[in-house]
């Protein structure tokens, strides 16, 4: 039991991160389902290692270095996950006009 569920935390921090995870953690689409209940959980690990990064350079440098430090961090960890997505939907909605091609665009992992 506790197995199978550190097994789906393992695959939502696979899935959203660059951390390495144990090599006996399987992948398959049924895991991550189950490993949706977890996701919150990544964000917490994610959100603490940069907040962590934010207190140590907030030591030695000034807020603004701190906080690029900080959103370094998280943007390493997590391989740019949200601002590929973000750069996805403006690509979208600043190239195309009709639903169909925004969509097309959004689709396509090339940034123009």
């Amino acid at each position: 039991m506790l197995r199978c569920e550190l097994e789906y935390f393992f695959g939502a921090l696979r899935f959203f991160t660059r951390l390495p995870v144990p090599a006996w953690v399987g992948h398959s689409s049924a895991a991550l389902d189950h490993s949706a209940r977890y996701f919150p959980a990544v964000g917490i690990v994610v959100g603490a290692l940069a907040a962590l990064a934010y207190l140590l350079a907030s030591s030695f440098w000034p807020t603004t270095l701190a906080v690029l430090a900080a959103m370094g961090t998280a943007i390493y960890l997590t391989g740019a996950f949200h601002e590929d997505g973000w750069s996805d939907m403006v690509d979208g909605f600043g190239g195309g006009w009709e639903k169909a091609q925004i969509l097309s665009i959004m689709k396509d992992s090339r940034a123009s």
